[in-house]
């Protein structure tokens, strides 16, 4: 280091300094460059670059300090200029055309957090903000249509949904056509067909099978059963059926079956119920996006939710994406707040109230509401921004008024003199 300190040039310092092998040393300076010294001939190192011959500034905001990052992106979020959060080939690479006409502070609210995700490259906030333009239908949105919304299956609407998994059952028989696998993924695919309500497809492809295939007695007796079914309405057949299936998932060996039986005879709910007690959320949440009303589907939804938000799986971030899929925006809201994302919190109450839905929120929530608008303010005045701090003050009602005073206190003493 004493050698370092020697033959750096005065006009940057080191930050930060690693071995990148056993004979270079890699230093990070202030003056936002990487150099590499050779240790065996420690005079030489490599050059910096010339900013001065560069056509176009280049800014990156990881190279930026905390304090300014953070007022970057609050300024961004609240609509105003930030020069550090405007690279459009950033924004370009996740975000297919993209309009580079418009100004990034003029872009509607959704676009400009989706679009600051991107240049920060906050894997969570991008995925949470793609939630909202699904949650959010009311929301102005010039990049709706060009952003990828299928990153999990069990979150698409219910016709892609249904097409998705039809397409999946054809495409696994075609590629195990003459496998030994194939009468595996034959009965997977039935299972799914009768799970998603049709059995007729599924009697259809056990009928289709050769004679001489082994459990061929055991797929006619099902075939005929599924067929048996469709039209049964008697409460004697009905309690039968879910007996059985009881049985089978019972026995912790049969739950496949046992579901499949459920769904054959139209109790959705109760196999539903039964996946999720066995741990098989996903499958559960699938069933029920495609066979359930939008009340039952959120019941379903917010019980896995409950489960990821217990301390013992504490997968919050996934449970808040959850929320917002099944339209349970005060579960999200609380998610948010308890979680500490005040920031997130606050503009998501803005978009609520770009849908005119802000009023209802506040008098279910009214205590969650005042604590993020607060945490929110403090934050702002925290990073630089004290005329949007004492905006937000002012939605706190009596304690944001406290607040405000505060805050106009400690505006004055720093004012020179």
């Amino acid at each position: 280091m004493e050698l370092i300190n020697q033959l750096k040039p005065k006009q940057f310092k080191v930050t930060s300094l690693d071995w990148v092998s056993g004979t270079h040393l890699a230093l990070c300076c202030t003056d936002g460059t990487i150099r590499i010294f050779d240790f065996r001939n420690f005079h030489s190192c490599s050059s910096a670059i010339n900013r001065e011959a560069l056509l176009d500034r280049v800014s990156s905001a990881y190279l930026l300090s905390h304090e300014a990052l953070w007022k970057a992106k609050s300024s961004v979020l609240l609509g105003q200029y930030s020069g550090i959060l405007s690279d459009r080939k950033v924004i370009g690479e996740g975000i297919a055309n993209f309009p580079q006409s418009s100004n990034l502070e003029q872009m509607p609210l959704i676009d400009r957090c989706l679009a600051s995700a991107l240049l920060l490259g906050d894997e969570s906030d991008y995925h949470f903000w793609k939630a909202c333009m699904r949650a959010m239908p009311w929301t102005k949105s010039v990049l709706r249509e060009t952003v990828n919304h299928s990153d999990c299956s069990f979150l698409l609407n219910k016709e892609a949904l249904k097409e998705l998994h039809f397409d999946v059952a054809d495409s696994t028989l075609k590629c195990a056509r003459g496998s030994l696998g194939r009468l595996d993924c034959l009965r997977r695919c039935v299972q799914d067909l009768v799970a998603f309500g049709e059995s007729s497809r599924a009697v259809e492809y056990l009928l289709n099978l050769d004679s001489h295939e082994p459990r061929y007695y055991e797929d006619c007796l099902k075939a005929a059963l599924l067929t048996a079914l469709q039209g049964a309405t008697s409460e004697t057949v009905q309690s039968t059926i879910k007996l059985v299936a009881t049985n089978l998932i019972a026995s912790s060996s049969f739950i496949a079956a046992g579901v499949e039986l459920l769904c054959s005879i139209g109790k959705i709910g109760d196999a539903c119920r039964y996946l999720q007690s066995a741990g098989n959320y996903e499958d559960a949440a699938t069933l029920a996006s495609l066979r359930l009303s939008p009340d039952e589907i959120k019941d379903i939804y917010l019980r896995w939710v409950d489960y990821l938000c217990a301390p013992e799986i504490n997968q919050r971030s996934f449970a808040l994406l959850l929320s917002l899929h099944c339209g349970s925006l005060d579960r999200a809201l609380e998610l948010m707040a308890t979680s500490r994302h005040f920031e997130r919190a606050a503009i998501f109450l803005r978009l609520c109230d770009e849908g005119g839905i802000l009023e209802e929120i506040r008098d279910r929530n009214p205590v969650i509401c005042e604590a993020i608008y607060l945490e929110y303010a403090r934050y702002l005045h925290g990073v630089g921004l004290r005329r949007e701090a004492l905006e937000f003050c002012d939605k706190g009602g009596k304690n944001g008024r406290l607040l405000r005073q505060e805050f106009e206190i400690l505006n004055h003493d720093n004012v020179p003199a």
